[in-house]
């Protein structure tokens, strides 16, 4: 299993919230609640959400029983804990640790009425969930694999008009129909699979969702299968989670990744090298694996492990590839292609994989032993340093499976601008305010700080503002003059990906 370092969320005794809030002495419109959704169910907040200096807030109460973490209290102190990480806090401050690392929330949690209130932000960055915020709506959205997994509703068969989930225990591929068996609560459900069914594949570590088959489904990964009214599958979502590395050292067992991750696969885990079955004690230091993992339990179904090929000898005329690579130089987002190209024994059938995501991807020969391939990047695909991989095959002989040298990055969801100050439509005293919005990046794709824009009154001062990958802060060097501040920001991620913002606040006349 993956071994991570466990964490305590505490939070700090109650604070006087009266303190906190500064007045704003000036009436803001009313405005429409603020509604949100849970993997696109209605999610009651009590108390609602609410902006808070140009923030939003959401109760933590609501967060911890959707996601139904697990609640320790000791001595003032309260631990919470999701399945594969636990986060600690402390009211008051605007910084958490999650999985052993110190992440920005952008502003600090705070007590409203008795009630802990958390930026939106701290869903994603600490929680793990993917958010968005329609303003215009005025509606949040929150996509989470943990929404329900401790306490799944019992289900005491694949019934019709029914919903299943739980772990995969086995994939019976032969059977007619096929069948997929999943375990909920302990409790064996097999599900016949028809060809009608849609399947969907949700890489949970690096936001990807895609369109993938049976083969794609392996036991370990969490399921959840909706069972139409006459008894058909109608859809089965594959969650599963994966994290790449090169290994730093192999003992028995046992092997460490560079970024100090140590990793021991159970005896039924499947090991695989270049394509072929292996062992982990043929694994070497050096080589490029690939994890994939129960999103909840975290322990490693599969490690697929590959090692450059280059300079192995092969017998004479056997099935070759010469070279494989990409021509991806840097992340691509949507709407981009990637192209691949091979060179090798002449006649074969090519293919290319995207680490263990998307397989079979076909490659055409163009001319003798030059073999093409491409994939469009479509909305949904976010992958982090991921191997790509070609096969080649002749006659049935395959050749040793070759990476390419580069590594693909892609992302196709863009940053998100959350937090802004002054916050639209309010009125402020200050002739100097800290104009400020805070964004982040909901896939492991970095903010490019050099695309950041900011716009006052139509003249643009991004060399005059303080910018990092968190936020960007304009304070105006001489007093502004009463009237409106119309503000526009705009952020990319390294990807390319764009998201600009445009409001306006009003300064006040001094009295």
């Amino acid at each position: 299993m993956i071994r991570t370092r466990t964490l305590a969320l505490v939070l700090a005794p109650l604070l006087a919230w009266g303190a906190a809030l500064p007045a704003t002495g000036a009436q803001v419109p009313a405005m429409p609640p603020i509604t949100a959704a849970l993997n696109g169910q209605p999610l009651m907040l009590a108390p609602p959400a609410r902006e808070i200096a140009g923030r939003l807030y959401v109760p933590l109460r609501a967060l911890v029983a959707a996601l139904q973490m697990r609640v320790k209290t000791e001595g003032g102190h309260i631990t919470l804990s999701l399945p594969d990480h636990d986060v600690s806090v402390t009211v008051g401050q605007a910084t958490v640790e999650a999985a052993g690392r110190e992440v920005g929330i952008g502003a600090p949690i705070v007590q409203v009425d008795g009630s802990t209130m958390v930026p939106l932000r701290f869903v994603s960055a600490a929680l793990g969930a993917q958010v968005s915020f329609d303003a215009r709506a005025r509606a949040i959205s929150i996509v989470s694999v943990f929404a329900g997994a401790s306490e799944a509703p019992p289900t005491q068969n694949a019934a019709v008009g029914r919903q299943v989930s739980g772990t995969v225990s086995a994939v019976d591929r032969n059977s007619q129909p096929p069948t997929v068996t999943v375990l909920q609560k302990n409790a064996p459900q097999t599900i016949s699979m028809t060809s009608q069914a849609k399947i969907m594949l949700q890489d949970v570590s690096v936001h990807t969702t895609f369109a993938g088959t049976l083969a794609d489904i392996q036991p370990g990964d969490e399921l959840t299968a909706t069972i139409d009214g006459d008894g058909s599958v109608h859809q089965v979502v594959d969650f599963f989670a994966s994290h790449a590395g090169g290994i730093a050292a192999v003992s028995g067992s046992t092997f460490v990744l560079k970024d100090g991750r140590v990793v021991t696969p159970p005896a039924a885990g499947v090991v695989t090298l270049n394509g072929v079955a292996a062992s982990v004690g043929e694994l070497k230091v050096g080589d490029r694996v690939t994890l994939r993992f129960n999103p909840q339990t975290n322990e490693v179904k599969a490690v697929i492990a590959s090692r450059p090929s280059a300079g192995t000898r092969l017998p004479e005329g056997a099935v070759r590839i010469t070279s494989f690579a990409t021509d991806a130089t840097h992340p691509l987002r949507a709407g981009q292609t990637l192209n691949v190209t091979m060179v090798g024994t002449p006649g074969g059938t090519a293919t290319f994989d995207l680490g263990p995501i998307v397989r079979g991807l076909p490659m055409a020969e163009v001319s003798p032993g030059r073999y093409r391939g491409s994939l469009p990047i479509d909305a949904g695909l976010n992958l982090t340093d991921i191997s790509v991989f070609g096969e080649l095959a002749v006659n049935g002989v395959a050749a040793p499976r070759a990476e390419a040298p580069a590594q693909l990055s892609v992302a196709t969801t863009p940053p998100q601008l959350s937090d802004i100050a002054p916050m639209g439509g309010e009125s402020v005293n200050n002739e100097r305010p800290n104009i400020f919005a805070t964004f982040t990046s909901p896939t492991q794709i970095a903010i490019d700080v050099r695309s950041v824009r900011i716009v006052v009154n139509g003249r643009d001062v991004t060399a005059q503002a303080n910018i990092n990958t968190d936020f960007v802060v304009y304070t105006p060097q001489q007093a502004m003059a009463p009237g409106p501040v119309n503000v526009s920001v705009s952020v990319a991620d390294a990807a390319g990906n764009v998201v600009s913002r445009s409001w306006s606040f009003v300064i006040r006349r001094s009295q």
